[in-house]
């Protein structure tokens, strides 16, 4: 039996779980998205509004079913200002699983590996100091059972390998959280010894690898892979930290993000790979790219955890209603769903980021309601009911609260304000933690690791920023005020003299945001998310 654990956190898929939750109530039945045709206008229509309520300033969209392209387009505009079309590229994070899932796969048809062969005996480099490492097989790295976890190997804040071998080579010292095969934790280093794997066995770099055996039959001729979040790719914008319902630019932090989470697409791209995964690896030109015995490894999940490798399923083990993902960068985000019996896929990818991707998820889910014949449901209350008010007043939020400092600001902002006690949460210092309906509390959790990964020691008006996004009262006293202010803050290039925060107006510790334990296990808990 497969324990599922909801205390680690992995960087490009934040949301996963949360969205798979959600994805779990019930629905239209698929046969009646077979049926009937996909209202395109009402899907548009509901994206432009969503995103503007959201301030989300772009989005592409991808909708198939079987091998037609039903809709592909983009929405609003990048950083540069440039309009978002359907060959607009976006970071897909965590989508990115899928596709050295397949990488893998294809090495499985072509009999050069088998998914239960140990790692040990296909990627010799990779030898770490639990001696159970021995045991862990391939499909336990795809379906995320190695044992390996974010609260033995903190992923942010351990050095940042360069590549995939030092990736695999840097895991040396590892210890096992559990047996492998008996314990799901969502964790980024299996996808990257994954991506390894796949080097070592055929001979080529990963990159090179997807854009020969991948991309390029799949006819996603404008995706390609990077190494990490910040790799310069042609025509690829910069993205957008959310921070009371402003997109802010920011520069992502140069996390290592191959095999797990460096994929770079387009919303065309994207509906060439939305048709092979739901016509069982064969490609709209009618190619096959990977067996349909292993497409449907790829689509069953083994146990309670409901991951498949690379995909989480809703529905029977044997026979998935649903497979969905969902990826998140600092800066980008992306949400994909397929449903199998009616062969229809869904991909939204987002030029803006935020840390449970409220915002992007109620999207995704109010798209899928309309594909399924529905009417979309309401975003926010939704998807408020998955961080309960209680847990955002609890123990996770004093978890957040512990390592972090002033270490990083004091000299930039001016003194500390005095700690407040949240008239909801008598603990002091975890007012900047409570939120309304929890979501900012998550949302702070989640930003904690990597504020210090973003240099903001020496710009004033990112530290703000970066300040305002926990400056929120949970008595409601001064949010507006905090939406004012950060508008102002984008616009002002003044000196240290000039910033205030709204915590500091509301007797608020808001500004003590940085951390300084960034690799604690409790600083990166999730609220039951990927």
């Amino acid at each position: 039996m497969i324990t599922v654990r909801l205390s680690t956190y992995a960087r490009y898929g934040f949301a996963l779980l949360l969205s798979m939750a959600a994805i779990a109530l019930p629905t239209v039945p698929a046969s009646a998205a077979q049926d009937e045709a996909i209202d395109v206008e009402a899907v548009d229509q509901f994206v432009i509004d969503s995103l503007a309520q959201a301030g989300i300033p772009g989005a592409a969209i991808a909708i198939t079913r079987g091998r037609e392209i039903v809709h592909v387009r983009g929405y609003g505009h990048d950083s540069e200002g440039s309009a978002v079309t359907d060959g607009t590229s976006f970071r897909i994070a965590s989508l990115s699983k899928a596709f050295t899932s397949l990488a893998v796969m294809q090495l499985v048809d072509a009999g050069k590996i088998a998914l239960d062969d140990s790692v040990y005996s296909r990627l010799p480099e990779f030898h770490i100091a639990d001696p159970r490492g021995k045991d862990i097989t391939i499909r336990e790295l795809l379906d995320q059972t190695s044992g390996l976890a974010d609260r033995e190997v903190p992923d942010l804040s351990r050095p940042q390998p360069a590549t995939l071998a030092e990736a695999a080579a840097s895991l040396h010292a590892a210890r096992l959280v559990a047996d492998p095969g008996d314990e799901f934790n969502y964790h980024n280093p299996n996808y990257q010894v994954a991506a390894r794997l796949v080097e070592v066995v055929s001979g080529e770099s990963f990159d090179e690898y997807l854009r020969h055996h991948v991309f390029r039959p799949a006819g996603m001729d404008a995706s390609t892979d990077t190494k990490k979040d910040n790799d310069p790719v042609a025509d690829l914008a910069g993205g957008h930290l959310l921070a009371y319902g402003r997109p802010v630019p920011v520069p992502a932090p140069g996390d290592f993000a191959d095999g797990a989470g460096g994929v770079v697409s387009t919303a065309a791209d994207m509906a060439q790979w939305l048709i092979v995964q739901a016509g069982g690896g064969v490609t709209a030109d009618g190619v096959r790219i990977v067996s349909e015995s292993a497409m449907t490894q790829m689509h069953t999940s083994r146990g309670s955890s409901r991951y498949a490798l690379g995909w989480s399923t809703s529905g029977p083990e044997d026979a998935p209603t649903r497979l969905t993902h969902t990826g998140n960068l600092l800066t980008f985000s992306a949400a994909t769903a397929i449903l199998p019996e009616s062969r229809i896929g869904l991909s939204l990818m987002f030029n803006a980021s935020s840390g449970v991707l409220i915002e992007q998820i109620g999207i995704f889910h109010g798209v899928l309601d309309i594909i399924e014949g529905g009417d979309p449901r309401p975003t926010a209350p939704y998807l408020s009911r998955q961080v309960p008010r209680h847990r955002a007043r609890g123990p996770h939020c004093r978890h957040a609260s512990r390592g972090v400092s002033w270490s990083g600001l004091r000299g930039s902002v001016g003194s500390p304000p005095r700690p407040d006690t949240c008239p909801r949460n008598r603990a002091p210092r975890t007012a900047r933690w409570t939120a309304r309906a929890g979501r900012v509390c998550a949302q702070a959790r989640w930003m904690v690791p990597r504020w210090p990964r973003l240099h903001l020691g020496h710009d004033p008006v990112q530290l703000a920023r970066a300040r305002d996004l926990r400056c929120h009262d949970c008595a409601r006293r001064d949010c507006d005020a905090g939406r004012q202010e950060l508008a102002a803050w984008s616009d002002r290039t003044a000196g240290s003299s000039e910033v205030r925060g709204c915590s500091q107006r509301a007797g608020g510790s808001g500004a003590e945001s940085v951390a300084t334990r960034a690799g604690d296990a409790d600083t990166r808990a999730t609220v039951g998310l990927s």
